[in-house]
């Protein structure tokens, strides 16, 4: 009962700040940002929730018995995300693709799309079957950063700092299925961040959001350099912090 009352505290913070942060516009687009803040911000609440439940974040893919790719941290993350009953049908002991999984990505959570992507495929005419199943958020894999393939990290692992280390990001270019277990690497981040000064190729023009290991939400600017998002994503790389 404690959690639940914690939780609902949370949500009336999470508005309160939202609202200060992105004050109420006539422009659609305010509404679009201020929603994709709120996504982030729900998955980093999960993370976190799956944190004190399991002792470490999900790692960004579970492996099949070679080492391969087999199920995605998003899937693990649905019982935090009002999911659960799509996780309960969920087969773990199948691929993510087989038919029986696969029939469940219609059922992508709303947390983990940005209605300024899903917008600009319906006026595009290309909000086909297949945009409709790609998530706007992923994790950086890469061996200094939280998540490393198949390996969990906790948030002790953290020694940079849980403001300046990202959990997760947003994109538009590197969007994915939402039950693929793939997700980006550093230079596919840089290069969306780059890109994102294109209106015709950001959600968000200028930047993009990050989810932080603290619970915070970022907006990072296109022309942030790379050294800096480098040190974003390393949680144990001793770097000089950066003020985005």
């Amino acid at each position: 009962m404690k959690r639940f009352v914690i939780y609902a505290f949370v949500g009336v913070f999470v508005v309160w700040a939202l609202r200060i942060l992105f004050p109420p516009s006539s422009h659609p687009e305010a509404t679009r940002r201020m929603q994709c803040y709120n996504n982030i911000k729900q998955i980093v609440l999960a993370l976190q929730n799956y944190h004190d439940d399991f002792g470490a974040f999900p790692p960004s893919y579970l492996a099949d018995e070679e080492r391969r790719p087999k199920h995605s941290w998003r899937v693990l993350l649905l019982p935090y995300l009002d999911a659960k009953d799509v996780y309960d049908q969920y087969r773990f002991e199948e691929p993510w693709d087989s038919p029986h999984n696969i029939s469940l990505q219609d059922e992508i959570p709303p947390a983990f799309q940005c209605p300024s992507f899903v917008l600009d495929h319906r006026r595009q005419a290309t909000n086909t079957p297949h945009f409709q199943c790609l998530t706007n958020y992923v994790v950086i894999s890469d061996p200094s950063g939280i998540f490393d393939a198949s390996n969990a990290s906790q948030i002790s692992d953290v020694t940079d700092g849980t403001s300046v280390t990202v959990l997760v990001a947003e994109v538009r270019n590197h969007a994915v299925h939402w039950l693929k277990p793939s997700d980006v690497s550093l230079d596919d981040i840089i290069s969306d961040l780059i890109v994102s000064s294109d209106d015709s190729r950001a959600n968000h023009t200028g930047g993009l959001l990050f989810g932080m290991a603290d619970g915070s939400v970022q907006f990072i600017s296109a022309d942030t350099d790379v050294d800096s998002i480098r040190a974003l994503v390393t949680k144990a790389g001793g770097e000089r912090r950066h003020k985005f």
